[in-house]
């Protein structure tokens, strides 16, 4: 936990990327890793870049950073056009995986080495470097080794290294992929701890679900170089702008059909024999649209026969606990997931199951 009596003054800043593009050579061809992406991170906020593997993510956090140099775009803190700055003459401080500590100095002297770059004086140093200690709850800690400290605790050490030199930006890029489970839950508290009490704006690389949903404020989910959407956690996984979206956040059903009216936000969705109430954006879709719907496994509730609007058998049932999962067959699609949360016994295969869809929302046009 930071320690919240510690006067630490950094000053938040927006950081904004217009246009941004970066291209690499990969045997031979071009490879567009970031695509004339434009994005504001709000200051004193922490924002995920979330997306799969080779999306463009660590790209974008390392323009930003200034480790890459875009061939067009700009990218702004504060005010300030960064593009062409060096890394060490921006004010940004980034955690890289492996934390970058060096093993043969103290934890005093890795603090201190941003500092001593900067040629401070003795007393600037060991003040700074004392006030980051307790900033980040490791008093007592400085004569040690990296070696002879816990993966949270050598995080903490670069996380005070950065802040020491009062960064108006920090850069985390997938930060906690090293350590074991249950320490990443743990620090993922801690690093939304740290951020909320310094107020700092924070841009987070991640492919972690939700290592994103419990940290962001703002999360952007990125796909093949592009943003697909930005939003809070709640909306991008209540309203997602895609499919792609639907499904890379949370777990999700997707089912085609046909609109046959709308009412209001409200459309009546013919699948094969089935008919489905679905949020709809009125302006966005017309009657014989041909969509795709976005149904989350938890909307959907085991029901009596004359409730149902979807009977159905099991292809197969997994007890989980705290849920049953059940997998159902349904028109045109090999998975359809169904969480019931009060089961007193289990459905075999082939068995009958009448559904109900509490919620679902018109995803995409086809």
């Amino acid at each position: 936990m930071v320690n919240a009596n510690i006067d630490f003054h950094l000053e938040k800043v927006p950081v904004q990327l217009k246009n941004l593009t970066k291209k690499f050579m990969d045997e031979g061809k071009i490879i567009t890793a970031v695509d004339n992406i434009d994005i504001t991170f709000e200051k004193g906020k922490l924002t995920t870049l979330l997306g799969p593997s080779g999306c463009g993510k660590t790209t974008t956090l390392r323009c930003i950073g200034g480790f890459y140099k875009p061939e067009e775009g700009e990218v702004l803190i504060g005010s300030e056009n960064v593009r062409g700055v060096p890394p060490y003459k921006r004010p940004t401080g980034t955690v890289f995986q492996n934390y970058a500590l060096f093993p043969h100095m103290s934890v005093f002297e890795n603090i201190a080495y941003g500092l001593r770059v900067k040629k401070m004086s003795n007393k600037e140093v060991k003040d700074k470097v004392n006030k980051g200690l307790k900033l980040l709850q490791l008093d007592n800690m400085g004569d040690r080794l990296p070696t002879q400290l816990s993966g949270g605790q050598q995080q903490r050490v670069a996380i005070a290294r950065l802040l020491v030199n009062e960064p108006k930006v920090l850069l985390l890029d997938e930060p906690l992929s090293n350590l074991d489970a249950k320490l990443r839950i743990y620090m993922r508290e801690e690093i939304k701890n740290i951020q909320r009490e310094l107020g700092l704006t924070t841009i987070y690389v991640t492919h972690d679900q939700e290592e994103a949903m419990t940290l962001s404020d703002q999360m952007a989910i990125m796909n093949e170089g592009r943003i697909e959407q930005i939003g809070t956690p709640i909306e991008i996984y209540n309203k997602p702008a895609n499919k792609f979206v639907g499904d890379f956040i949370g777990e999700a059903n997707f089912l085609e059909g046909s609109i046959e009216r709308i009412v209001e936000n409200t459309a009546l969705v013919r699948i094969d024999d089935y008919k489905i109430k679905s949020e709809v954006d009125s302006n966005k879709y017309a009657e014989d649209d041909d969509v795709l719907i976005m149904i989350r496994p938890h909307d959907v509730e085991i029901c009596n026969e004359d409730e149902a609007d979807i009977i159905t058998k099991v292809r197969w049932a997994a007890f989980i606990g705290a849920q049953v999962n059940y997998q159902v067959f349904m028109p045109g699609e090999d998975d359809f997931t169904v969480y019931d949360y009060h089961a007193d016994q289990i459905k075999s295969a082939e068995e009958d199951i009448n559904l109900k869809i509490k919620k679902s929302l018109v995803i995409e046009k086809l």
